[in-house]
């Protein structure tokens, strides 16, 4: 199991085992990659993550809120919007 944490440009990658310190400077050629590219390259690192979704913890205070509106779902106590309804409060508020 691990953490990423970013902070200034500087991206630690805690284990249990280790702390690795990766900064982007360090990814050969990085420099040399346009910005899509970068998206790109972050796109597929996002995609390696989730694809272990059950190696990443979830926190008790995500799931206690997931609960609760799980919870005020089903007691149709959540306000839900359509999505006409959504844009049109949003068009509103400009």
């Amino acid at each position: 199991m691990y953490n990423i944490f970013g902070v200034g440009g500087v991206f630690l990658i805690s284990t249990k085992q280790r702390r690795l310190k990766i900064r982007p400077n360090n990814i050969p050629n990085i420099n040399k990659m346009s910005t899509s590219e970068k998206i790109l390259l972050l796109e597929e690192l996002w995609d390696s993550i989730t694809s272990e979704e059950s190696n990443i913890p979830m926190p008790q205070s995500h799931m206690k809120e997931l609960d609760k509106r799980l919870k005020d779902y089903k007691a149709n106590q959540a306000m839900l919007l359509s999505l006409d309804e959504l844009q049109s409060r949003i068009e509103k508020m400009k």
